[in-house]
């Protein structure tokens, strides 16, 4: 996210300068912006339940600050997270009595069944890497109680976020110049 705003910056600002964005670059960004900047992309990246954008890079590339410490960047990824996760369901959970008037007798079974098991189901969703937005949305049509759903979305998340970073730290910043050395991200001039 991060990545795309220098890049998207250079292209709209300035069009003769090719961008070349470091890994500690990005480190000083999180220098600058801290946890509240973690909890805002985390956000960002999962409100757009349209683009299933993974937001793994974030906490990630935070855990090689060694100014942050990993728990709080878990704890502010959880958050932004969690936030716009909720906002979805309640979209969907608002949106339930007009799915209602039209399929009341087909959706009655499913909520039985989600008012079992879909804290898995949101749980479960939350771990894996890609989204689950389409669960969300399900259990909000079905009015599945948010609390329940708040709770297994946020241990999920924080389960997650946990790992994620725990791979930043322990892997740490070698491995992944390592890896990445020679990987730089070009923009090419429009115009030439």
């Amino acid at each position: 996210m991060i990545l795309a705003f220098l890049i998207l910056n250079n292209i709209l600002f300035d069009l003769s300068l090719p961008v070349l964005v470091t890994l500690d670059e990005l480190v000083l960004l999180y220098d600058y912006f801290g946890y509240a900047g973690i909890l805002l992309v985390s956000f960002i990246i999962s409100i757009l339940f349209f683009l299933p954008i993974p937001y793994f890079p974030v906490p990630l590339i935070a855990a090689f600050n060694k100014n942050l410490d990993p728990h709080l960047i878990a704890l502010s990824g959880t958050a932004g997270a969690v936030a716009a996760k909720m906002i979805i369901f309640y979209l969907a959970y608002s949106g339930h009595n007009i799915i209602a008037r039209k399929s009341k007798g087909r959706t009655m079974s499913l909520q039985k069944l989600l008012s079992k098991y879909g804290w898995i189901g949101a749980f479960v969703a939350t771990i894996m890497p890609f989204s689950g937005n389409i669960i969300y949305i399900t259990l909000g049509l079905t009015r599945y109680n948010p609390w329940k759903f708040a709770v297994a979305v946020f241990a999920g998340e924080l389960l997650y976020n946990e790992f994620i970073v725990w791979i930043g730290v322990l892997l740490g910043r070698h491995l992944f110049n390592a890896l990445f050395q020679n990987l730089q991200i070009r923009t090419i001039h429009p115009l030439s």
